[in-house]
């Protein structure tokens, strides 16, 4: 009975530091994060960038924009860094 006891306890204090995946991006980091690249490439204001949607796919992000009447696709990893973008 002491052995299951001490088992008990041990599981008790090792399961609240177990390493659990967290989802790195949120879905307005990854528009923020777009919003400013875009930005960027295009020499324009972020103001001047349109969301139209914000899917997710996989582990991060799919942003579609449109600056300058130009439709752009973004692609955000779950780390938050941009892994494509046309």
């Amino acid at each position: 009975m002491k052995k299951i006891l001490a088992l008990g306890a041990m599981l008790a204090i090792a399961v609240p530091f177990t390493v659990v995946p967290a989802e790195a991006v949120s879905s307005s980091s990854a528009r923020q994060t777009c919003i400013t690249a875009a930005a960027k490439q295009h020499g324009d204001l972020q103001g001047n960038v349109q969301v139209r949607k914000v899917s997710k796919q996989g582990s991060g992000y799919q942003v579609n924009l449109q600056i300058q009447g130009a439709e752009i696709n973004c692609i955000v990893t779950s780390s938050g860094k941009i892994r494509y973008m046309n």
